[in-house]
């Protein structure tokens, strides 16, 4: 495939819901946020909420956490998911900012939580409010269908179906 060929092909994307983008968030318990460290890009397995309401994914963390001091001086960051048995994919790019409200701790702090701090009074305990701006999903066969369809790409002239591409209007 040419690049002219790459380049039509993303003209064509087609767009679909936050509905959707949320669900495909939603199926894993953990995302990647990746933000900007003192060296370059840094990813984290990070536990999330969803708040369809306010399109805005909620993170705990501890306030003296280098993701903190990092977010604080440059809020752009990226959270992906993969699921790759089901062949699903997302990133999000988008602002995230520190939100260290006692009320909002509470109204958010999950059982999950206590593994971690004292409760929603434990003075460590912050909010990441992260602020979606661009999404994309990718959407294939499911894992052994994909390989066959590589395998059938490889001995014919037809480049294999490997799904679609979603940008997400927010």
């Amino acid at each position: 495939m040419t690049t002219k060929d790459t380049a039509a092909r993303m003209a064509d994307i087609e767009y679909t819901t936050r509905e959707e983008l949320w669900d495909a968030v939603e199926k894993s318990r953990t995302v990647m946020l990746v933000d900007q460290g003192p060296d370059g890009l840094r990813a984290r397995p990070m536990g999330f909420k969803v708040l369809r309401d306010e399109d805005v994914v909620l993170f705990m963390t501890e306030r003296d956490s280098a993701k903190v001091d990092e977010l604080a001086r440059e809020p752009e960051a990226c959270i992906t998911t993969a699921h790759e048995f089901s062949n699903l994919y997302v990133s999000i790019t988008g602002r995230t900012y520190v939100i260290d409200i006692r009320a909002l701790v509470h109204e958010h702090f999950e059982a999950a939580a206590k593994a971690m701090y004292d409760g929603p009074d434990d003075p460590r305990v912050v909010l990441l409010r992260f602020r979606p701006e661009k999404a994309q999903i990718w959407k294939g066969s499911p894992a052994p269908l994909a390989g066959v369809q590589m395998l059938f790409g490889m001995v014919s002239d037809s480049p294999p179906d490997l799904g679609e591409v979603k940008r997400v209007d927010l």
